[in-house]
């Protein structure tokens, strides 16, 4: 969608853009793929978990892709404690999590080395080379290319800060981003332009391994601040346009509710799906020419890579983000998934889990 990557404009350690406004409302769908499918955490948790995201960008994302992977995983608590942890810190020979008070500048790199380790060498390295086997088919399609690298990459975040003592779930994330952004404004800009930077590589790495886009020819395509702001603002325009506002509104107005008393999991995973294969064929891939060739980056779905590997770049600039996160609401509001219509929806899902 805009872009596909999960993180805030703090979370420096996940990928960048305008994908993440779709991210953040996604995330909740992919993380239950993610827990089934990752081989970093238990196979019983794994088979247990149910709860993106699809193309977004980082910072306005990936969008659902929190609240699932975890709840299983919360449940039945990560098999992590090292052979030097005494019996009487764990129960049933499980370790007690428990999340830092505080980071710290070296936390905060040791999580993105991490990540970027595996992601470089590697489960999930193996994962993404397994998507790049049909880098450019239109089976799989683009999207469901896209959820498999969202799953493989937050599955290994999970991971990672499990490791940490957060919680293997939404509220563990957003407890590591909280902290995070607390940190960054103590932060000299030195250290928060390494972070920054460390951050975007990982997310460039993990993007051009699944698409097959070696990361040289990056180099070659980057973008100043004003043209990437130029290019989301056209972005920002397509998904404001009436007419497809009209079109993602009509296809999820199609969907049959399942239930009276509410929206189900199934029927939102339905409409952001809606939402995600709009935004590639009629925002980025539609029209004559279509947009990401009229910004220079190619045709079809390696142009469309091409956008968000540059665009990661600037993923955190408050214009772009603005432009992103403007466009994203509307389309969001068109598909029924709104902000308070998420919120009744998980205020529900809590009162169920009591």
């Amino acid at each position: 969608l805009p872009s596909c990557r999960p993180s805030s404009p703090l979370n420096r350690f996940s990928p960048p853009s305008s994908s993440y406004t779709i991210m953040l409302f996604s995330s909740r769908h992919i993380f239950s793929a993610v827990a089934r499918r990752s081989q970093l955490v238990p196979s019983l948790t794994t088979r247990q978990l149910t709860t993106r995201s699809t193309i977004t960008n980082r910072s306005s994302t990936t969008t659902y892709a929190t609240k699932s992977i975890c709840n299983r995983l919360e449940q039945n608590q990560l098999q992590i404690r090292s052979l030097s942890t005494p019996a009487d810190q764990s129960i049933g020979g499980v370790l007690q999590s428990k999340p830092p008070d505080e980071l710290t500048p070296e936390m905060t790199t040791g999580v993105q080395d991490a990540t970027d380790m595996y992601m470089r060498y590697g489960i999930g390295r193996r994962a993404l080379e397994e998507i790049a086997k049909n880098a450019g088919k239109e089976s799989p399609s683009l999207i469901e290319r896209w959820q498999k690298m969202m799953e493989a990459f937050l599955g290994t975040q999970v991971h990672v800060l499990a490791g940490l003592g957060y919680a293997p779930n939404e509220e563990g994330m957003a407890l590591y981003n909280q902290q995070l952004g607390m940190l960054m404004q103590t932060l000299d800009p030195e250290t928060q332009e390494k972070v920054r930077v460390q951050g975007r590589d990982t997310w460039r790495l993990v993007l051009s391994t699944s698409f097959n886009v070696p990361l040289e020819e990056i180099e070659a395509k980057e973008v100043s601040i004003v043209d990437a702001r130029n290019a989301m603002h056209k972005v920002s325009l397509r998904m404001l346009d009436p007419a497809f506002l009209d079109i993602v509104k009509k296809k999820c107005d199609a969907i049959e509710a399942t239930r009276e008393d509410g929206m189900t999991p199934a029927e939102m995973q339905m409409r952001h799906s809606i939402v995600q294969e709009a935004m590639i064929s009629h925002v980025y891939l539609g029209g004559e020419p279509a947009l990401v060739s009229e910004l220079g980056f190619g045709e079809g779905e390696r142009g469309y890579v091409f956008l968000q590997l540059v665009m990661s770049e600037h993923q955190s600039d408050p214009l772009v983000a603005q432009y992103v996160s403007s466009g994203m609401m509307q389309v969001l509001n068109a598909a029924g998934l709104d902000p308070a219509t998420l919120q009744k929806i998980a205020e529900k899902a809590a009162e169920n889990n009591k």
